[in-house]
């Protein structure tokens, strides 16, 4: 038995270290890394293991998974060193060697030591939201700190083999410096561009924008309409497929009556950068919005809108139980709170496509941001990204098959959903996604709970059938989080903060979740890309 165990041990090794032992010169060993890679500016700080008869290690790093080396260094005498003068907000893989003291041939093969992304550049200029860029125009917006602001430059982003073009010059007003915002109009639609924000010679930051598609199709303005007079149930019914309904920014829409859609239609607020406040659908005089029986529709959207219910114990957004299909079903860059349940399915609805992008959204029951509430029906793919999920009941939920994909990415979670729960359950483990389910970049802050004062707080990770491909990376939990375990659950894969909720977040129970630790792991690259620093 022991000299079994013994050639079991040998092998094993051996298989696993076979690039080193293979060849007339046997290779020095990989070395391992030591503790994560850290970015706190335009340089990487990366650690090691000591790898024994190292005569030193050579430190490398690519944007292009190593098909090039944008940088090296070697590094003697310690097991530490740092890849300076690097490009800001890049991504970049990183790899390590160790290398003999004598015989190149001996040295190790590279250890892959994963990827990070530098910090963006230290600036005055504001993260750009979704609704900064217009059709025509941006809104640039900048905070007025250090040297006096006087021109911003504006450029236009073409292939990567071809410089990019000037396009405008503003020089900044006082008016345009007091209000720390400029409005830059006449733009292409649908075109990339890079603006850039100066003090004389001084380079002070910048953002890219991509300005959107123009609108096709019936264009229903009803932004210089009195919002009391407009009913949104006859506008919608009256409508051509595939028309696009402006409300007005700021006002509020109370649905008194049934609204269904049956045909393509986009309801949005109006492209004026200069109000904050979106238009507001409130949901007083019905249970929810409805969809026709056995309608076919393409398109189904929402855009830059809080939507709401006077009613969060007993009200949805949509709560359909009739026949029906939905090719695509979207909310971009909504506000969306105190309702039971956003969207529940049953009777027969089939949605092909349904997304939540650049979305908040709080206050939910127990019916969930998706619940698939029978096996007649179906959401066939799902994507949540760049968005927020916060004090809500439960997440995800299904009692059928998916045959697509489903994507989670770049989210942040917080008392949500209620502990003990499970953050995505297809009926037990009896229901699958056949395109499988991506987890990628979220951060898992404290679950929500009945009790203020439990400390026992855990939730379950995904129930679903085990032939489903749960996959990602990029993912942390806060230290007020603990995954239940359980036979039927595939656990998702986090790394840990050390700190609890209220330590990673500028002021969670209010909403803002801000990062305010710059020594997070994650700061620049997971949850909702609106808080980061």
């Amino acid at each position: 038995m022991l000299l079994g165990i013994v050639a079991l041990l040998f092998s094993g090794c051996k298989k696993e270290w076979t690039a080193e032992l293979d060849g007339d010169a046997p290779r020095l060993f990989r070395p391992s890394m030591k503790g994560a890679l850290v970015a706190t500016g335009n340089y990487i700080d990366v650690a090691w293991q000591e790898s024994e008869g190292a005569g030193g290690y050579k430190v490398e790093v690519s944007v292009d998974t190593f098909k090039t080396v944008a940088k090296s260094i070697d590094v003697v005498d310690t097991t530490a060193g740092t890849v300076d003068d690097l490009l800001w907000e890049q991504l970049y893989q990183v790899r390590v060697t160790t290398l003999h003291p004598t015989d190149a041939a001996k040295n190790s093969r590279p250890a892959d030591f994963g990827e990070i992304k530098t910090p963006r550049f230290p600036t005055i200029v504001i993260n750009p939201v979704s609704s900064d860029a217009g059709v025509n125009r941006i809104l640039f917006k900048w905070k007025n700190e250090g040297d006096v602001v006087t021109t911003v430059k504006v450029f236009q982003a073409t292939a990567e083999s071809t410089p990019e073009t000037l396009v405008q010059t503003i020089v900044l007003t006082p008016q345009n410096i007091s209000d720390a915002w400029v409005l830059i109009e006449n733009l292409k639609a649908a075109t990339a561009y890079r603006v850039a924000l100066y003090s004389g010679e001084k380079f002070r930051g910048e953002n890219s924008y991509t300005t959107k598609d123009p609108l096709s199709g019936e264009i229903i303005d009803l932004s210089k309409e009195n919002p009391a007079s407009v009913d949104l149930g006859d506008v919608i019914s009256n409508a051509s497929s595939g028309a696009t309904i402006l409300l007005k920014k700021g006002a509020t829409y109370e649905i008194s009556t049934a609204v269904n859609f049956s045909k393509s239609v986009t309801v949005m607020s109006e492209d004026n950068p200069l109000i904050k406040l979106k238009a507001q659908l409130s949901i007083s005089g019905v249970s929810n919005f409805g969809i026709t029986a056995n309608s076919t529709i393409a398109k189904l959207a929402f855009v830059d809108l809080e939507i709401f219910s006077n009613d969060a114990a007993g009200k949805y957004i949509f709560n359909p139980n009739t026949m029906a299909t939905i090719d695509l079903f979207s909310f971009e860059n909504c506000i969306i709170h105190d309702v039971r349940g956003v969207t529940r399915y049953r009777g027969g609805i089939t949605v092909g496509q349904q997304t939540f992008s650049n979305c908040i959204i709080y206050n939910i029951g127990g019916y969930a941001v998706l619940t698939v509430d029978d096996n007649k029906s179906a959401v066939n793919n799902f994507i949540l990204e760049n968005s927020t999920v916060y004090n809500a009941d439960a997440f995800l939920a299904s009692k059928n098959n998916a045959s697509g994909l489903y994507k989670i990415e770049h989210v942040t979670f917080y008392r949500a959903p209620l502990s003990g729960r499970n953050f995505i359950d297809f009926d037990g483990t009896k229901n699958t996604i056949a395109g499988g389910l991506t987890i990628a970049g979220v951060i898992f802050g404290d679950p929500k709970t009945t009790d203020v004062n439990a400390t026992n707080k855990t939730l379950g990770g995904v129930r679903i059938n085990p032939s489903t491909q749960v996959t990602g990376g990029g993912n942390y939990r806060t230290a007020d989080f603990t995954w239940k375990e359980a036979s039927d659950l595939i656990p998702l894969s986090t790394l840990d903060y050390s700190k609890k909720s209220t330590d990673l977040f500028t002021d969670p129970d209010a909403g803002n979740f801000k990062i305010k630790d710059n020594g997070f792991a994650g700061k620049d690259s997971a949850g909702d890309p609106r808080w980061r620093p």
